[in-house]
């Protein structure tokens, strides 16, 4: 897991502000399956006439190719995205549940 921090300055908005930004990457193992839980979360503050918001993109993901004795190039699985004020937009709440395929060109 890592935590990086920014400040952040839109051209577009006055003032500027903070973000720090969570990521995470972790293989897990169940039922004699790989897996791999990985993902996201963007903390910002408020900047200009914009409201403190938060971006969190968890993803749980099956190893393919482990299936096909190539581990670690072929993922599917599904990910939440979750934004608690959009953009900076006071009240405008979203989820989303997507389907993901991630390849690893290696």
């Amino acid at each position: 897991m890592r935590t990086h921090a920014y400040h952040r300055d839109d051209p577009a908005r006055p003032g500027s502000t903070w973000q720090a930004t969570i990521v995470w990457n972790r293989p897990i193992e169940f039922a004699g399956q790989s897996f791999l839980t990985e993902g996201f979360a963007d903390i910002t503050g408020a900047e200009g006439n914009g409201v403190a918001n938060q971006l969190y993109v968890p993803r749980l993901l099956w190893d393919a190719g482990a299936a096909d004795e190539r581990p670690g190039r072929i993922y599917l699985g599904v990910e939440w995205q979750h934004w608690n004020n959009k953009f900076g937009v006071d009240g405008v709440t979203e989820n989303v549940a997507q389907l993901q395929l991630k390849w690893v060109w290696n």
